[in-house]
C-alpha cells in the first residue's frame, strides 16, 4: 500500500476444477494476515494513494478469457468487472465493502488500474481506450 502498512498479493486455488483467487493482505509490521478481497476470475488491483480503496478488475466468462484454467464453459458470455472496495479497519483486520461494481459489455477490459495522485480518479484501460472513473 502507499501508506507502507499492508503488502497485498494475489493467492489462486484449484479444486475440483473450481478455481478461487483472492487478495490477500498483509501487515508489513509483523507479517500478519489482516484481510482479505475476493477476486473472481484471474485479475489484478490498485491501492488508492491514501490506501483507503482498492480497486480490482477480473474478467469472466468466455471459454478461458480471464480464467488461467479455462474451466469457464464457452457458451457462457465474457464479462469484464471493476470492483471499488473501501478497506474498513475493525480492530486487527480490515474488511473490504463495496463501494461500487461496474460490469462491462462483451469484449471490453478493465485493466491496467491506476489511481491519480490526489485519489479522486481511477483510470483503466483495455481494448485501445482508457476510461476514467470518479471516486466517491
Amino acid at each position: 500500500s502507499p501508506d507502507g502498512k499492508l503488502l497485498a498479493i494475489t493467492a489462486s486455488t484449484s479444486y475440483e476444477r473450481k478455481y478461487e483467487e483472492k487478495i490477500i493482505l498483509y501487515r508489513l509490521e509483523d507479517n500478519k494476515v489482516v484481510g482479505d478481497l475476493p477476486l473472481q476470475g484471474f485479475g489484478n488491483f490498485a491501492f488508492s494513494p491514501d490506501s483507503r480503496y482498492v480497486a480490482t478488475a477480473y474478467a469472466t466468462g468466455g471459454g478461458g478469457s480471464g480464467d488461467i484454467f479455462g474451466y469457464y464453459p464457452s457458451s457462457q458470455p465474457r464479462y469484464s468487472h471493476l470492483v471499488l472496495w473501501e478497506l474498513v479497519r475493525s480492530g486487527d483486520r480490515y474488511y473490504p465493502k463495496k463501494r461500487r461494481h461496474i460490469k462491462s459489455k462483451k469484449d471490453y477490459s478493465f485493466s491496467p488500474l491506476a489511481f491519480s495522485s490526489d485519489g479522486k480518479i481511477l483510470a483503466s484501460g483495455g481494448n485501445k481506450r482508457i476510461s476514467l472513473w470518479q471516486i466517491p
